[in-house]
């Protein structure tokens, strides 16, 4: 009997729970369905919502409105934006459409149509469509339009002109970013390594310009010794030469032939400066037929000269192999007439 009084019990309780799962499923389900049709109806009142109304900026002045349109209001980064400029002045008045080009500032114009003009009781309208492309800018302006205008009414027809008001437009961030004003270069620098043929270039650049700067060099380093040489006595040149040769060891090179034909032509080149006799251009023989007519040249000195000169034209074209007393002897032998002819000659030679 106790066990069966139990079960009654616990059937009595069983059905209370039922119960009260019934009770407590009804407002449960109302609390779902309220937060469904909530969130249904606020994104579709986020999706119907209209689009913002374009910004109007007007000027009136001597019966002329301009009227300036911008859809969107506001400046998009990742949309162009649509500008129309609408002129309104009475039929008697001519009105120039105003250039944009140097009023931008944070746009680049992507296309421009004209409407053309049109009258209607006795104003008349005409209108512009601009299409402009923002760029990454702090600011995004509209400088102030001259507006360029002549009234025909008036005798004789009166000219005038007057700005607009600039106008600055707010930037807005596209949906997930940032304003154009507040975007920020996070990528470092990445070095690109050149390439081999960028690399040759430069190495031919280099070259060429070493090159360059040797010749260069060496041009200012002839030209300055020219401007020296010209200034020296023809005395003082011919021993600043004799003493350049002999420092180049023509000799000891085995280039005998050279060392002769320079030393002939420095005693040869004194005696064209101090006398102004053509010696380089002449024979040896030549040369003695001249020097022999002019009474600067004793006999003495011109048989010093024949036997200096005729030993030269043996190494020159005979292929003479001098000795190293013949050598010095030679250059002595010029050294000497060099000095005496300019302490005998002060006003030629010194």
């Amino acid at each position: 009997m106790a066990w069966l009084c139990n079960m009654k019990r616990m059937k009595r309780a069983g059905d209370i729970s039922a119960d009260v799962r019934r009770n407590l499923a009804c407002p449960a389900a109302f609390l779902l369905a309220a937060i469904l049709f909530c969130g249904v109806s606020c994104g579709r009142k986020k999706e119907d919502e209209p689009p913002a109304k374009p910004r109007v900026e007007e000027t009136s002045k001597d019966r002329i409105t301009v009227t300036m349109v911008f859809d969107p209001p506001r400046v998009r980064i990742d949309r162009d934006l649509l500008m129309t400029l609408r002129i309104a002045a009475p039929s008697e008045m001519d009105v120039e459409m105003p250039s944009l080009s140097d009023r931008l500032t944070g746009f680049q114009i992507a296309g421009v149509m004209d409407s053309g003009r049109r009258s209607s009781e006795g104003t008349s309208v005409q209108e512009r469509r601009v299409l402009l492309t923002p760029l990454v800018s702090g600011e995004y302006r509209i400088a102030p339009l001259p507006i360029v205008y002549t009234d025909r009414s008036r005798t004789p027809p009166m000219s005038g002109w007057f700005p607009t008001r600039p106008v600055l437009l707010d930037p807005v961030a596209p949906a997930g970013g940032k304003s154009p004003g507040d975007i920020e270069e996070t990528l470092s620098p990445f070095r690109i390594p050149p390439s081999g043929r960028t690399i040759a270039l430069w190495l031919l650049a280099l070259a060429a310009a070493a090159a360059a700067a040797w010749i260069i060099h060496r041009a200012i380093v002839k030209i300055r010794r020219a401007i020296r040489l010209r200034r020296m006595s023809p005395k003082s040149r011919a021993l600043f030469e004799l003493d350049e040769l002999l420092a180049e060891n023509l000799v000891e090179k085995g280039r005998v032939k050279d060392f002769y034909l320079r030393l002939t032509m420095i005693v040869r080149r004194y005696i064209e400066r101090a006398h102004g006799i053509r010696a380089p251009e002449q024979t040896t023989e030549e040369f003695l037929a001249a020097a022999g007519g002019n009474p600067r040249f004793k006999p003495a000195v011109l048989e010093r000269l024949k036997a200096f000169l005729e030993a030269a034209d043996l190494v020159k074209f005979a292929a003479h192999k001098p000795t190293p007393q013949t050598v010095a002897n030679s250059v002595a032998t010029a050294r000497e007439y060099i000095e005496s002819d300019a302490a005998d000659n002060p006003q030629g030679g010194a």
